[in-house]
C-alpha cells in the first residue's frame, strides 16, 4: 500500500535573510563624545598657530617657485591671521569670448558623446557651464564683484571653520560602527591632519593657478574643489578602518540574527 504523500503546510516558508548586529565595544561611545569635545577645543585653541605657520610656508614654496606673493594681516573670529596676497591677469573681451565659445563646445560634445563614462560627462559639463557662466558674466559686467584678496580670504576662513568641524563630524559618524575607543581616536585624529594638510597645499595650488589663470577659474575651483570635495577623502580615511573591521566581524558568529 503506498504512503500517502506528507501535505503542505498551511502557512508557507517566507523569504528570510540574516543580519548583522553591531555590537559596540563598551566606552566607545563616550569616546567618540570626547573625541568630538576635545577635537574642536584643541582646534579652536591653535587654529591661528596652524594657519599662519602654513601660510608663511605657503609663501616661500609660491615665491621660489615664481609665483610672487606677499602676507597681509586679516583678522577672523578671534585670530589674527596672515593671508595671501597674490595678483591675477585681466581678460579681455576676446580671451571671455573664447572661453565662452570653449565651455559652449565642451557642453556640446559631452552631451553627444554617449559612450564616455556618464560620472565623468556630467562633471565636466557641470564645470564648463560654471565657467562659462562666469565668463558670460565677466564679458557684460567686467567684474566678479570681488578680487583675489577677497578670495584668499575666503579660502583661509573656510579651512579653518572645517578644521572646526571634521572632529565632531567623524567622531559622530565613526561611533555608528563597532570601532573600538582607540580606533575612533586615531581615525579622528588622521582624519583632521589630512585635511589640515589638504586644505593648505589646496589653497597655494588655487593661489598659483589664479595668478597664471586670471579670475576666470576663481568660482569653479572653489565650487568645484573647495571645501565640499572634502568629504571624498575622508569617506576615504574611514574605508580604510572599516576594510579590517569587516574582515575582523567575519570571522566572529556573534551578532548574527535571523529576520
Amino acid at each position: 500500500m503506498i504512503a500517502d504523500a506528507p501535505r503542505a503546510p498551511d502557512r508557507p516558508i517566507l523569504p528570510h535573510r540574516s543580519y548583522r548586529t553591531l555590537v559596540r565595544p563598551r566606552g566607545s561611545t563616550v569616546t567618540a563624545l570626547i573625541c568630538a569635545a576635545l577635537g574642536s577645543a584643541v582646534v579652536l585653541a591653535f587654529a591661528g598657530v596652524i594657519a599662519n605657520a602654513s601660510t608663511s610656508q605657503l609663501a616661500r614654496a609660491l615665491t621660489a617657485f615664481g609665483v610672487p606673493v606677499t602676507l597681509q594681516p586679516d583678522r577672523f573670529l578671534h585670530y589674527d591671521l596672515q593671508t595671501l596676497h597674490f595678483s591675477m591677469p585681466s581678460h579681455s573681451w576676446v580671451d571671455l569670448l573664447l572661453w565662452i565659445v570653449a565651455c559652449a563646445l565642451v557642453v556640446v560634445v559631452c552631451a553627444i558623446a554617449r559612450p564616455v563614462y556618464p560620472p565623468l560627462r556630467y562633471f565636466l559639463i557641470l564645470n564648463a557651464l560654471v565657467v562659462g557662466g562666469e565668463a558670460t558674466y565677466l564679458y557684460f559686467t567686467g567684474h566678479l564683484g570681488y578680487d583675489s584678496d577677497d578670495f584668499s580670504q575666503l579660502m583661509l576662513h573656510t579651512a579653518i571653520a572645517t578644521w572646526v568641524i571634521v572632529p565632531p563630524l567623524v567622531a559622530l559618524f565613526a561611533a555608528l560602527f563597532p570601532f573600538g575607543p582607540l580606533a575612533i581616536v586615531e581615525i579622528v585624529v588622521c582624519s583632521l591632519a589630512f585635511e589640515i594638510v589638504l586644505s593648505m597645499v589646496r589653497y597655494g595650488t588655487f593661489v598659483a593657478l589664479l595668478s597664471h589663470s586670471g579670475p576666470i577659474l576663481m568660482s569653479d575651483l572653489y565650487l568645484q574643489f573647495g571645501p565640499l570635495f572634502d568629504v571624498i577623502p575622508l569617506i576615504g580615511i574611514l574605508t580604510l578602518f572599516l576594510v579590517p573591521l569587516a574582515r575582523r566581524m567575519q570571522g566572529k558568529m556573534q551578532g548574527w540574527v535571523w529576520l
